[in-house]
């Protein structure tokens, strides 16, 4: 059976005892300077991919965190505190707000005097007379902008407020 296998038998042309990279003080050759500072380069290339790997690993969990996709199981105790701390001051700052918000005299005679079927109504009253003020004003300036005019020479009216002719 013939076996396939390697042999070596070290570095051509290389003697025992005689090193590629050193001298025997134990100083370095011009060969071996240079591949000291060629191992140190390419120490130092990994080194930069790591911390920035870091780096952008970092900047991935801020923003995670900031777009609130991390679960409380991902979070560590710190940013879990942060965060708790946070909602209680948001809390408290929303609770301070209403306490202080200024409510107007018509409002609170409204909430005093009357109760919620009449504030409806009144509601109500109110947003029907504003859209009739406003179908009003759209019409004039509309028939104002046509200009079309009668024998007489006053405007006749193109568009109608309540889409009914004015007898």
């Amino acid at each position: 059976m013939d076996y396939i296998y390697l042999q070596h038998h070290g570095v051509k042309g290389q003697r025992w005892g005689v090193r590629r990279y050193q001298n025997k003080d134990g100083s370095l050759t011009s060969a071996g300077k240079k591949r000291r500072s060629m191992s140190e380069v390419v120490k130092d290339a990994h080194e930069a991919i790591k911390q920035k790997q870091a780096r952008d690993a970092e900047e991935k969990r801020k923003q995670d965190l900031t777009d609130d996709k991390l679960s409380a199981k991902d979070m560590t105790d710190a940013e879990l505190k942060s965060r708790i701390e946070r909602l209680r001051l948001e809390q408290s700052y929303n609770q301070a707000v209403q306490q202080t918000q200024v409510v107007s005299r018509g409002e609170r005679i409204m909430s005093k005097y009357l109760g919620p079927a009449a504030k409806k109504i009144l509601w109500d009253t109110t947003v029907d007379l504003t859209a009739q003020t406003v179908k009003v004003a759209f019409a004039k300036a509309v028939n104002e902008s046509i200009g079309d005019t009668d024998e007489k020479g006053n405007l006749r009216d193109v568009v109608f407020t309540n889409n009914k002719k004015k007898s």
